[in-house]
């Protein structure tokens, strides 16, 4: 019976040492401080147009012309280095990061009655070679932005930036076993899409400062705070299991994405008419209709660094269907035109993510 007793003893111990030690392998987000790691975010989409609708008053005037044939090709590289400064409960409490490089490429094809027209636009950002240091504030439960020392930029730049470039919301918000699946965030949805958060893209030379204030912070409409009210489907995540990658142990998420969604976009068409002047005072238009509805089906997986605590690599790709459809009425020399259009459109995307600690 002692022996027994010291058995059973010895094994609650040796639990309770289990349960209350720092477990080096497990899934969380937890960089040591003072470490860095380079990040490099790549993606590419194509696109193609399949049908295309213009109808005045009723009737269709691309029957003499045809559809035009049209294809975007883009891609993008992100690469920055963190370094964690502090840490604190599932977040870096002090952060500096440098973005190495930032680069965008888009070629648009457009042919028509038997001609044709390709035009590239290559584009960067101001953010390249400079480094920002974001420091949490625990009152305001924000990320303070500012410029490191000895580095310097516009204002502007700052605003729009995200700390979050570690994909650490694709994690799950507590143990998990193989097999356990869990619902993405919309935040982790948006770190994925759009890595880093504004990265204050240069726009296109022939784009005036007008036009260029109007896209973006109706980008920024899209994808802030009401992004999530606009999707609908499944975004899943599931632990399968660790294995082995270049002698790293990592743990495997794999992702789906199986989404829709649908948005309104007259007022935002309205306000860039308005603001860019491009609409005479003696014409008025009245947009009854100007939606966009987008389905998109992703999938990849994603591997965490089960020792450093932080992301190894990730892959996703997938297709896009996407809907345009727009009705209005122009009136202009005291007399009323109706317009319609719809466009369909189908393309592929994919994206890429390669994490190393410094």
């Amino acid at each position: 019976m002692k022996t027994f007793t010291s058995m059973a003893a010895g094994t609650c111990a040796a639990a309770l040492l289990l349960a209350w030690s720092p477990i080096a392998d497990n899934l969380r987000f937890a960089p040591e401080v003072g470490s860095a790691a380079s990040k490099t975010f790549t993606s590419s989409m194509s696109l193609e147009l399949d049908d295309l609708s213009v109808l005045v008053d009723g009737e269709n005037v691309l029957e003499m012309f045809g559809v035009p044939e049209f294809s975007l090709t883009a891609e993008s590289s992100i690469a920055v280095v963190d370094e964690y400064g502090g840490m604190g409960t599932g977040r870096p409490t002090k952060l500096s990061r440098l973005y190495e490089a930032l680069s965008t490429k888009s070629t648009v094809d457009v042919s028509m009655a038997g001609e044709g027209e390709s035009q590239s636009d290559e584009t960067g950002s101001e953010l390249a070679g400079k480094r920002v240091v974001f420091s949490w504030d625990e009152g305001a439960g924000v990320y303070n932005v500012a410029w490191a020392p000895d580095h310097s930029g516009e204002a502007e730049l700052l605003d729009g930036l995200e700390e979050d470039m570690d994909l650490r919301g694709l994690l799950p918000a507590g143990e998990v076993e193989e097999g356990d699946s869990w619902e993405i965030p919309t935040d982790a949805l948006k770190a994925m899409w759009m890595p880093g958060g504004d990265l204050g893209w240069e726009m296109d030379a022939e784009v005036d400062a007008e036009m260029e204030s109007a896209m973006r912070e109706a980008m920024t409409s899209l994808f802030g705070d009401s992004f999530g009210d606009n999707l609908t489907g499944t975004r899943t995540a599931t632990f399968k299991g660790t294995r082995e990658v270049d002698g790293t142990k990592v743990g495997v998420i794999a992702l789906e994405l199986d989404l829709e969604i649908a948005l309104d976009l007259a007022e935002m068409i309205q306000k860039l008419l308005r603001e860019n002047g491009e609409m005479p005072e003696e014409v008025d238009l009245q947009l009854s209709v100007a939606s966009m509805n987008a389905a998109v089906t992703m999938e990849g997986e994603l591997l965490w660094n089960m020792s450093q605590g932080l992301v190894h690599a990730m892959t996703l790709e997938g297709d896009f269907t996407a809907s345009v459809e727009v009705e209005a009425s122009v009136e202009a020399m005291g007399e009323s035109t109706d317009f319609s259009a719809s466009a369909e459109m189908s393309g592929t995307q994919s994206m890429k993510v390669t994490a190393e600690k410094q």
